[in-house]
């Protein structure tokens, strides 16, 4: 190589490193940037997640149902965190079959809450947070409001979360990185 290729090797480094310092370090840093250092738990205390800046988390995580519950301050959206109890069963394929048919159950289960109204956003997508095998899509609920629910296993068990737009006039995406964030909090 000559001279002036390394050169320009090295100008062309230099500007990747300045201006692109990296996608999975950036990943981790915006998610964490969301997050509170506060800590909320489910009753049984076998679940914890950070709670986001500007979220709260009500008094009713202690009812049955929810595992977790946070509200964003302006009330525009929550995160709901449930278990999804189905009865226990092995397939030749493992987890990932497993996950798929949790998540299809759910998404049934939600089609049939939200009626005529119900209308799928996002379908079944697969994707892998930090060390989980997740499952997501959207849609709009019986009121016409945005919604995208996460499916995932966490401690042999099969949860879902479900960040909800509660405004009629508030955006879904400005949210989703926050509850990335939650999602990975998870402990």
């Amino acid at each position: 190589m000559t001279v002036k290729r390394l050169h320009i090797l090295a100008y062309l480094l230099l500007i990747g490193v300045v201006f692109f310092p990296g996608c999975a370090g950036t990943k981790r840093v915006e998610q964490n940037s969301v997050l509170s250092s506060q800590i909320v738990f489910n009753q049984s205390k076998s679940i914890s997640a950070n709670v986001p800046l500007h979220w709260f988390a009500p008094e009713a995580n202690d009812s049955s149902g929810i595992d977790l519950w946070l509200v964003k301050d302006d009330y525009s959206a929550s995160i709901v965190i449930i278990s999804i109890n189905v009865n226990t069963f092995q397939t030749k394929s493992g987890i990932q079959s497993e996950l798929d048919l949790v998540a299809k159950l759910f998404l049934a289960a939600k089609k049939a809450e939200g009626g005529k109204n119900f209308k799928l956003i996002r379908d079944l997508t697969n994707f892998r947070l930090a060390n989980k095998l997740c499952i997501e899509f959207e849609f709009l609920d019986k009121n016409l409001l945005s919604s995208r629910s996460i499916v995932f296993m966490y401690k042999g068990g099969f949860y879902s979360c479900t960040l909800k737009i509660l405004k009629p006039n508030s955006s879904i995406y400005s949210d989703k990185a926050v509850q990335n964030a939650v999602l990975n909090s998870i402990e």
